[in-house]
């Protein structure tokens, strides 16, 4: 028979970030005492330079799309308008409109609302690798054109693998009787005093000398036999008592966790903690 074991919550997820912050604050401090505001800003400093060198650049398309929309329309008054189909965001898409905006009217085209001697129709659209631009010219005089450009999708950016993340799987609690469920009561920078729910009764346990040694026990009542499939859920009240959800019970503790009284209940289990 497994021991059931219950894992504990990641601590210091963003490791790799503050040991990158002491890293360059003690690099510099050999150079300077830094104050907490001035380290600070260098390390948002370091990180706009990173997401800048990370941005994707759009000239190269924007120049190749305006030169094409201008070999068929040559220098003229041109009607515009812009969809955007991809996954660009709201800023991104900005920066691709204004830049293509200013590459055609490099190449003598001129922005009008009215007689306009083409209307252009500029879609943003991407398939699976490439962002893929596409313009429907139609002028006054002649049949549609369709010009288009594409441009790879960007590698990851440098900003995310400069902060790379590690999870780490570090047990909790562990015992040979079935778990139901694990709640985490008092704390420190871990753990120090948990519940746990078993089928018959709630065990407290308190860490000492690196162990969890047994506090208390509070045993649940019930007329009816439970299902093979045994479920349960502990919930924390503003009060700092639990609720203890199981098929066809619920039990209240008191805020000491002096006593537990149980009920048959059909009430719903909540969905998620508060």
């Amino acid at each position: 028979m497994s021991k059931a074991v219950y894992n504990s919550a990641i601590l210091h997820v963003a490791s790799n970030s503050v040991r990158l912050a002491l890293r360059i604050s003690v690099f510099f401090g050999n150079f300077l005492p830094l104050s907490a505001m001035t380290i600070t800003l260098l390390l948002f400093t370091i990180t706009l330079l990173m997401t800048a060198s990370a941005a994707t650049d759009w000239n190269t398309p924007e120049q190749n799309l305006a030169r094409k929309i201008a070999a068929v329309t040559g220098p003229a008054a041109i009607s515009v308008t812009f969809e955007n189909r991809s996954s660009l965001g709201e800023r991104e898409r900005d920066i691709v409109v204004n830049g293509l905006r200013s590459a055609m009217q490099a190449l003598g085209l001129r922005f009008v609302a009215e007689q306009a001697s083409a209307s252009i129709a500029i879609s943003l659209s991407e398939n699976a690798t490439s962002y893929v631009w596409i313009a429907q010219i139609h002028p006054s005089a002649g049949d549609p054109v369709v010009a288009m450009v594409s441009s790879p999708h960007p590698e990851a950016s440098a900003a995310t693998d400069a902060f790379p993340l590690s999870l780490r799987k570090i047990p909790l609690f562990g015992q040979d009787r079935p778990i139901l469920d694990v709640m985490v009561l008092e704390e420190a920078s871990a753990p120090t005093r948990i519940a746990v729910l078993e089928p018959e009764a709630i065990s407290l346990y308190r860490m000492q000398n690196s162990q969890w040694q047994p506090e208390q026990k509070l045993l649940i009542t019930h007329t009816q036999p439970w299902p093979r499939d045994l479920r349960g859920r502990l919930v924390p009240a503003p009060d700092h008592s639990l609720a203890v959800y199981l098929p066809g019970v619920l039990c209240t503790t008191d805020a000491a966790f002096s006593r537990m009284i149980c009920r048959q209940s059909d009430d719903p289990w909540p969905l998620q903690l508060s």
